[in-house]
């Protein structure tokens, strides 16, 4: 298919299901072409995806003129799991522009003999994590209530963790590859660091927003990507620094980035992203408390095994880990068939006693239950003021 003056071919290795394949070509099309209007033109003639199908398969990785993509097909049958593959293929799409023309100045050219460290995945990664569903908003496969659901669940995955109060985003990215790539053998992952992915696209979405505001409009985050491809990539050749980056922002929309968000790079602080969606009239609502034990399970042949203990939630006195066999609460035997059942016997701030089972020793715990939100969603305020309404329309608009 054609978008722009770019010609797209996609190869699949693997089986897709006839109904996927029909709206493949023509969603990609549309993403494809809404990308090449947000840079004007395409820096290639051709491109290809190659689009690898296995079961359980998940991923990407971006090339100068292509991308290899890896996809559990069975998923692509459902609605949401079709836009998450949408979502995939414009991730790695915008890396034609952002990370292989567009990047830190540490990301190429590179000496293989040594290793690459940069600060700035915020960047590269963060801001394509933003852009690859607000691209899907702009071609109307995402309405904005499922995009805000999205943007909420990145939120709280944060939210849940210890590790924004321990890891900055730019030791995110530093470490990358000793942390963030480790992370299948580090039980405590959750606890002790975050992903520059997530909480880089929450940056700039939050970018974008305040950028939006303080120029009514006139000026978005995509003019610092157009400015920056302009200025480094055809101008200089080469990538940009950190301060280069703010300084590309303050030319192309006159809004003084790194005093608004400098803190929120070299911090481990959460960034106040309901400020910034309050900006278009969007607030968070949390309804439906209830109870948080503040570890996840994970079910074998009925038996439950503490999967992921979240430090920011549990009662630390509580004493349990990764590994741990849960045998009863509150004298009862639990298992999968009945823990939901006992669970609902329960309310906030109860002290309730656990029985688990340690390297063969059985042991009691005292835990106190903590409160959560069941349901946290941003919704849009009912009356909003003209200059929200504007503003919103402007973020939510879609292409024709």
């Amino acid at each position: 298919f054609r978008a722009g003056e770019c010609e797209h071919e996609i190869v699949l290795e693997g089986e897709l299901h006839k109904s996927v394949r029909k709206n493949l070509i023509p969603d990609l099309q549309k993403i494809t072409a809404e990308q090449i209007a947000a840079f004007g033109t395409s820096p290639n003639a051709r491109y290809l995806f190659i689009l690898i199908l296995s079961e359980g398969a998940y991923g990407g990785l971006e090339h100068l003129n292509s991308s290899v993509n890896m996809y559990d097909p069975l998923k692509a049958l459902s609605k949401d799991g079709y836009s998450k593959l949408l979502e995939l293929l414009s991730h790695e799409y915008f890396h034609l522009w952002n990370v292989k023309r567009i990047r830190p100045i540490e990301l190429g050219p590179f000496d293989y003999q040594k290793p690459k460290l940069t600060r700035e995945l915020w960047i590269a990664e963060g801001i394509t994590s933003f852009y690859d569903a607000y691209f899907l908003v702009k071609t109307k496969h995402l309405s904005p209530e499922t995009y805000l659901m999205k943007v909420m669940e990145d939120l709280q995955s944060l939210e849940r963790s210890e590790g924004e109060t321990w890891m900055s985003l730019e030791d995110s990215s530093y470490t990358a590859w000793t942390k963030f790539y480790n992370r299948p053998n580090d039980p405590n992952a959750n606890n002790t660091g975050i992903s520059y992915y997530v909480k880089g696209g929450i940056l700039a979405l939050a970018m974008d927003l305040h950028i939006l505001s303080e120029t009514l409009g006139k000026r978005r985050l995509i003019d610092v990507m157009n400015e920056l491809y302009r200025a480094y990539h055809l101008g200089k050749n080469r990538g940009f620094t950190k301060a280069e980056f703010f300084q590309s922002a303050k030319k192309s929309t006159g809004v003084d980035l790194k005093l608004e968000f400098g803190e929120y790079l070299d911090k481990p602080v959460p960034i106040p992203i309901e400020t910034y969606l309050g900006k278009i009239g969007i607030h968070r609502l949390d309804t439906n408390p209830g109870i948080e034990l503040g570890f996840t399970t994970r079910d074998e042949r009925g038996n439950l095994y503490i999967s992921k203990v979240d430090w920011k939630i549990l009662d630390r006195s509580a004493d349990l880990s990764q590994g741990d066999e849960w045998i009863a609460l509150g004298g009862i035997r639990i298992h999968a068939g009945n823990r939901k059942d006992l669970l609902k016997r329960y309310k906030p701030g109860d002290k309730v006693e656990l029985l688990i089972s340690r390297r063969g020793n059985v042991l009691k715990r005292k835990l106190k239950l903590s409160k959560r939100f069941q349901v946290s969603q941003f919704k849009f305020v009912e009356h909003p003021s003209e200059e929200q309404n504007l503003l919103r329309e402007i973020f939510f608009r879609a292409s024709p």
